[in-house]
């Protein structure tokens, strides 16, 4: 292998390949920032090597410096994310001689990762933790056992680094329990990988007993994780988790009273504890229960929120109160000194008698649903209950929510959620464990000075900041913006169309549903495709516009006409559908790629497809823009937002500087910082190339330009001219023509068959069918919305369209240009007849 060698503070750093200059000043800032203890912030645009650089400068210090206890912690986002890091691991030249030097790297995860006991499927979180410890204490863990025995040591776990996956396989085939043999594994390791949840969890970090004193923190992947360091420190208090935890410990505790009958026991030591817990609960229940949206007497005890930034009926069906004055009422009601004090171990007893019982069919029945209400309430109100809540109230809303629920159900649920509106409540609470810096990186962090004060506000200081330039040269990136004149039908037709061509594409909430929109935005997608060899992602704001758009181009034949140049996948919803499922669709495309056969992907921004997975090479050559993925405005939490930002604006703490300051528009870089995300999928190395079409007219804005990553702004060109914007397209990819598979035109394949049936140079012939089949829009709307005013207009225009397609009929077979560019190859369509027009 090839040394390229990087010398830093006398610290000599290897790099597995070629090393560009984007790279050397990586690699300096964080050895810099590990050497002096200061925090560093680092955005590197994504393809630049950062994993690489990351790890290579990490473990290099290690090495050099041989420090006893110097423990440096690698967080990312997920799992899925840490096994890439774990292969990138793997091919630094510091791998092999970790083990010499007595180096070691642990990746650590919870119970719920881990444990591999048979019983264990059948629960989460703290009733897993209860019943590990139950088996524990009685030696009734086989896998367990096996950690005991420390057999596991003559397999060299330890010596190396393995995914989750990897090390449960080994502790079943083995019979060890990974989570302990992890766990003690860690306490003596100077690498330690995990998800970033695992950090800002406490309940997690106690499990795991993992000691932050001194710890050096890398975050990568760290451009949501102000967002996350607001959701982590939520938290609700559902009545419903209120009501199930009564009951299940109602049957607790009578089968704790049967157990001393028939053992002929006077007392049980969690008896007490139990009723003790009991009785808090019933007190939050009635408490809860006496809240309401009206004027009542319980109401008027507590202080309100005006609540100023409302949309729609966001704001009609909950009250905000004053966090400090919700909590005073709230815990003088239903907790006295002794059992704010022994809440905690209330819980812990109630867990452990779970974990007891849990192979009792009289609890299996609901067993999964009570023990995640239990859960999520004893987080809740230990949280609700602790100091550092009410150090930090001023940045919580607290708010009443009530929920109907089914409609034959007359009784109206309560909710009190505790809403974090300030990141940096976390990342205080995170430097007061005392760790010794901090190392926040990613590929879009921009605006640095915003996000430094919405994850540090004043409280933290970053010394260290690094802007990185992208190691990809500006001609190997096309950036197509469209002009809000852009055209797409040639001149001489524009007067057949009528207000079709004036359509702009711009994706606001009262456009992106209109089937002129949709209809244009697919033609100009039909050009994009027809041009971009490969792979191609499309990313749009939401999961609905997609399903949307999707429907009304299949409807159109759109859809159609784009298959038959690209397979099509589409991203699959994460609540609904499993990981496997998500790689499955990805491994397809894939393939589908390396078998010369051009794939197009419709993803959704701030998805999977957008934020964690890797497309180099011909898996993306090109990506479509639709719209801007503004934050919803309906959404709840986005309304809490936007009025705490409202509500703070005058304030003159350095908390809310970012907030007064007038060019700071949170929504704006929300939506900007999510389409710089997906547009990295593009570039992952340095002799990668392709394409991205901004497929919106406010891209051309200045205001929303400023706000896109460097890179992307070096070879962004604004086109006003389909014609100019498909040569430019097809010059591009003409230079790269023979280092891909996919050639720039595309063949085009019969789907019934999936056998290549011709070349789409010129197949002017099948002009007529595709103007009939997808310009005949109003007819469609007709159709769709059934309004007879409409249908009036539609015979008039389907008249023209006629008119205008019979022309291009005969156009064509005189050689006269089609007026759509590019659109001339389309071989099957439906006929206008299918649509059963009028």
């Amino acid at each position: 292998m090839e040394k390229n060698v990087v010398s830093v503070l006398g610290i000599d750093v290897q790099f597995p390949y070629k090393i560009y200059e984007p790279q050397k000043l990586l690699i300096e800032a964080i050895i810099r920032s590990i050497e002096y203890g200061q925090n560093a912030l680092i955005e590197s645009p994504t393809g630049t090597g950062k994993t690489l650089c990351l790890l290579c400068a990490s473990l290099a210090y290690l090495c050099d410096k041989r420090i006893p206890g110097l423990k440096i912690i690698y967080t990312t986002r997920t799992h899925g994310q840490l096994n890439h890091f774990i292969n990138e691991f793997k091919k630094v030249p510091y791998y092999d001689r970790l083990r010499e030097i007595g180096i070691n790297a642990t990746i650590l995860g919870s119970r719920d990762k881990l444990c591999i006991h048979s019983q264990c499927s059948k629960m989460k979180g703290n009733a897993l933790d209860g019943y590990c410890k139950a088996l524990v204490h009685t030696r009734t863990c086989t896998y367990y056992n096996g950690y005991r025995s420390k057999e596991y040591n003559n397999l060299n776990i330890l010596m190396d680094v393995m995914d989750v996956e990897d090390l449960t396989s080994m502790g079943k085939k083995y019979g060890f329990c990974p989570f302990y043999v992890m766990r003690e594994a860690h306490k003596t390791s100077n690498f330690i990988l995990m998800p970033y949840n695992y950090l800002f969890c406490q309940t997690i970090r106690d499990s795991i007993e993992l000691d932050l004193n001194d710890a050096i923190i890398i975050i990568d992947e760290a451009h949501n994780i102000d967002d996350f360091a607001e959701r982590v420190m939520s938290f609700n208090i559902y009545q419903m988790d209120v009501i199930r935890s009564i009951d299940f410990l109602k049957r607790i505790i009578t089968t704790v009273n049967e157990d001393m009958y028939n053992k002929e026991k006077d007392d049980n030591p969690y008896l007490n504890k139990l009723l003790s817990l009991y009785a808090t609960l019933q007190r939050l229940d009635c408490f809860l229960s006496s809240l309401d949206l009206d004027n009542n007497r319980m109401m008027h005890k507590i202080k309100r929120v005006d609540f100023h930034y409302t949309v729609g009926k966001v704001g009609d069906d909950f009250v905000i109160f004053d966090t400090i004055s919700i909590l005073n009422t709230l815990t003088s009601a239903i907790l006295d000194k002794n059992s704010q004090n022994s809440l905690e171990q209330e819980f812990g007893c109630l867990t452990f008698i779970m974990a007891t019982k849990i192979s009792d069919e009289s609890f299996n029945k609901n067993v999964n649903i009570e023990i995640q209400s239990i859960d999520r309430l004893k987080n809740s109100l230990l949280q609700l209950t602790s100091q550092w809540l009410r150090a930090n109230c001023q940045h919580f809303y607290a708010v009443l929510r009530i929920d109907t629920g089914n409609n034959n159900n007359k009784f109206m649920y309560r909710s009190l959620l505790f809403e974090c509106m300030n990141a940096s409540c976390t990342f205080t609470k995170l430097k007061n464990e005392k760790i010794r810096n901090l190392i926040l990186t990613s590929g879009t962090l921009s605006p640095i000075d915003n996000f430094i004060s919405n994850i540090s506000g004043g409280y933290i200081k970053f010394p260290i900041v690094l802007e990185n330039e992208h190691i990809i040269s500006s001609d190997r990136v096309w950036v197509g913006c469209i002009s809000s004149k852009l055209k797409i039908f040639r001149e001489r037709f524009r007067d057949k169309v009528g207000n079709f061509e004036d359509q702009q594409l711009i994706s606001t909430y009262s456009t992106r549903s209109s089937h002129e929109y949709i209809v244009k935005l697919g033609i100009l997608l039909k050009l994009f495709v027809k041009s971009v060899p490969g792979g191609i992602l499309c990313f749009f704001p939401s999961y609905t516009n997609m399903n949307e758009t999707i429907e009304v181009w299949k409807n159109t034949g759109i859809y159609h006409n784009l298959y038959s140049y690209k397979l099509i996948f589409i991203e699959v919803v994460k609540s609904t559908d499993s990981n496997d499922s998500i790689d499955d669709n990805l491994n397809s495309f894939k393939n589908v790629v390396d078998s010369g056969r051009g794939a197009l992907f419709f993803a959704v921004f701030r998805g999977k497809i957008a934020e964690g997975v890797d497309f180099p090479n011909d898996y993306c050559r090109g990506i479509f823009i639709c719209g801007i993925p503004y934050p919803n405005p309906h959404d709840f939490r986005v309304s809490l937002k936007m009025n705490y930002i409202r509500n703070t604006q005058n304030n003159s703490t350095d908390v809310v500087n970012a907030l007064r300051d007038g060019t700071y528009n949170w929504h704006v870089l929300s939506a900007i910082k999510a389409v710089n995300q997906a547009m990295g999928r593009c570039i992952r190395h340095a002799d990668d190339y392709g394409a991205i079409l901004l497929a919106d007219v406010r891209y051309e804005y200045k205001n929303i330009q400023v706000q896109l990553s460097k890179w992307v702004l070096k070879s962004l060109e604004i086109f006003s001219d389909t014609v100019a914007l498909s040569n430019s397209l097809d010059k591009f990819f003409l230079k790269f023509r023979k280092s891909t598979k996919n050639d720039t035109i595309n063949p085009i394949y019969d789907i019934s068959t999936a056998k290549l049936v011709g070349n789409t140079e010129s197949d002017d012939e099948s002009f007529t069918e595709f103007v009939k089949h997808t310009c005949d829009y109003q007819n469609l709307l007709v159709r769709f919305q059934g309004k007879s005013q409409k249908r009036e207009r539609s015979n008039s225009s389907a008249s023209s369209l006629l008119g205008m397609v019979n022309d291009e009929s005969k156009m064509s077979k005189s050689g006269v240009d089609n007026p759509f560019i590019c659109w001339s190859n389309v071989t099957s369509a439906r006929p206008l007849d299918q649509f059963n027009l009028e």
